[in-house]
């Protein structure tokens, strides 16, 4: 179920959706317009249907849901993008337009996704939900007073949500886009309420998104051992993979890997900077070797990957790098202080990187994984540092990660699907860093 799926964002969603397989209900407060984007999909020959609903109603939204449920048998993802925009000073905003905004963007979505959740996902104990916020929810943009407020709230209230609703298995997320060529920035550009040579000047991509936006691995460890395993057991699978020892504490060697791979190869689209090491100890004691270890693997390592990777793929005008750090990074845990400081650092390396090569076609990205279930975590519980029982309770999913989830979530940036995503980190943490009661 996709809210204002009649146009925009909500309409690229919904196709995507029903391309990937999906039933697809395009819910839109104009009946014409749902009918139409519904009927664009049929004409592909892709299951969707459009129902009207004004979101603001909760009413509606508890007989529309009821409805859907009663058809279908469930729903198993609802997607918030219906939208609306008044613009203006703040000291001349209507009442009646500031309330607009709030109800459709902020209260709306509360309304649609409690029906959702009530009628479907709570009693199936499944379920994922995606609100479609926006950068202007995460700073000031003037004119725009209450459009920024209540996307600000949507960001918030998905936090809220996610941590409530993790016991019953379900998801909820947020997607913030920035400027995305749809009819309302259309009509701002028409209206000259906005710039389109600005917008483009302040992304570092150089652009404005649009809103629709089998590959050789190779394995680089300090341990060959582990590395050429790891490999082996890829090729095993039928995959094409090979191994490379690297050290990326050393430049030279990094420098070295990368040009015998562009040599081998022709070029390097990905590279995801995953190198760790970890020492517990208190601040006090920690010795300055595991200090320098620390930073020299997990910060300068990935920097110094990042750097020689970065030339040839700024020289080809493309290419991706991932790194892979940690909500440590964002929430310090005792006894992690060298840890801790390095992802954090890691995290802002990946907005600095992403910045700076954005304009020239390079993205750099990362993830941020909460506690997963690797060999180094399964050595902590054995050694008896933390217990599973602990981390349980300290996530509101109430489960460690998985390795595959967190591969999910490289994947998906690294791939064209994120085209438009670049300087950012994404939480891959069963909602542990916005849980706060604990």
């Amino acid at each position: 179920m996709v809210t204002g799926a009649g146009q925009g964002i909500g309409q690229a969603i919904a196709g995507r959706f029903a391309r990937e397989g999906a039933r697809v209900v395009i819910a839109e407060l104009v009946a014409e317009r749902g009918e139409a984007a519904a009927a664009a999909l049929q004409g592909e020959g892709l299951p969707a249907q459009a129902v009207q609903l004004d979101i603001t109603d909760g009413g509606a939204c508890q007989e529309v849901t009821q409805g859907i449920v009663d058809e279908h048998g469930r729903i198993d993802i609802l997607v918030n993008s219906a939208g609306v925009f008044v613009g203006g000073k703040a000291e001349e905003v209507r009442e009646e337009d500031w309330r607009l905004q709030i109800d459709v963007l902020l209260t709306g979505v509360f309304l649609v996704t409690q029906a959702v959740v009530r009628q479907s996902m709570i009693p199936r104990r499944s379920g994922s939900i995606v609100h479609v916020a926006s950068i202007t929810g995460m700073g000031g943009w003037p004119m725009r007073s209450a459009y920024t407020a209540a996307k600000a709230g949507v960001i918030k209230l998905n936090e809220m949500l996610a941590t409530e609703w993790a016991q019953y298995n379900i998801r909820t997320n947020c997607v913030s886009p920035g400027v995305t060529r749809t009819a309302m920035i259309d009509d701002l550009i028409r209206d000259g309420l906005a710039d389109l040579e600005r917008y483009d000047r302040r992304t570092p991509l150089g652009r404005i998104a649009e809103t629709e936006e089998i590959a050789d691995v190779v394995l680089a460890d300090v341990d060959a051992g582990a590395g050429e395993e790891a490999a082996e057991a890829l090729r095993q699978k039928g995959l094409r993979a090979k191994f490379t020892p690297l050290d990326v504490r050393d430049p030279d060697q990094c420098d070295l890997v990368v040009d015998r791979l562009i040599t081998d190869l022709g070029a390097i689209d990905v590279w995801v900077n995953n190198a760790g090491v970890a020492h517990k100890a208190a601040a006090e004691v920690l010795s300055r070797e595991q200090w320098r270890e620390t930073i020299d693997v997990m910060l300068s390592g990935s920097f110094y990957c990042s750097q020689a990777v970065a030339r040839p793929m700024l020289a080809r005008g493309q290419g991706v790098i991932v790194n892979v750090a940690s909500v440590v990074g964002r929430h310090p845990i005792e006894g992690r202080v060298a840890y801790g400081t390095a992802k954090a650092g890691l995290m802002m390396l990946t907005e600095a990187l992403g910045i700076e090569w954005a304009g020239r076609g390079v993205r750099v990205v990362g993830v941020a994984p909460g506690v997963i279930m690797t060999d180094m975590v399964r050595k902590g519980l054995e050694e008896g540092t933390a217990t599973v029982d602990t981390y349980e309770r300290r996530t509101p999913m109430r489960r460690l990660g998985e390795p595959a989830e967190v591969a999910e979530a490289v994947l998906y940036l690294a791939s064209d699907e994120a085209s438009y995503i670049t300087a950012e980190t994404l939480l891959v943490d069963g909602g542990w860093t916005a849980y706060q009661l604990f």
